[in-house]
């Protein structure tokens, strides 16, 4: 098997870099990813080292992106959601998620059913079951 090498930094640094680049705030990104902001400035620093180009400008009010900072990030954010999204299409293989919806007919009628369509339309992998009856027994 042939390995293929990727010349990149380390995926960590990446992922504090999209954070930092998305929040425009070291300390937001270090909220978010449960590390301190010192743990986030060091990691920027190292790939502005490694690139040999600053990627955001320091501000007194926060941090805004450079021309190579914006480049990356516009990369970075559009890989990292494409990959969120394959790797939840996988998680969910072959996992049906079943709702029942108990209802009077009146709410059905009047309030549900209008909706249905749109619901299935945002939520595919949903399986719906519906109880609708005007006898509170049929509930329990």
């Amino acid at each position: 098997m042939v390995r293929r090498f990727y010349d990149l930094p380390s995926l960590t640094a990446l992922a504090i870099f999209e954070a930092s680049a998305r929040h425009r705030s070291f300390k937001l990104a270090a909220g978010e990813l449960n590390v301190t902001p010192s743990a986030v400035s060091r990691q920027i620093r190292a790939l502005e080292c490694e690139f040999d180009v600053p990627l955001f400008s320091r501000q007194p009010n926060g941090v805004e992106l450079t021309p190579e900072g914006q480049d990356l990030y516009e990369v970075l954010s559009s890989g990292f959601a494409r990959a969120s999204a394959v790797v939840h299409r996988i998680k969910m293989r072959d996992r049906v998620q079943n709702v029942t919806i108990a209802c009077t007919n009146a709410v059905a009628t009047m309030w549900l059913m209008p909706r249905m369509c749109e619901f299935w339309r945002e939520n595919p992998d949903l399986q719906i079951d519906h109880l609708i009856s005007d006898n509170m027994r049929d509930y329990r």
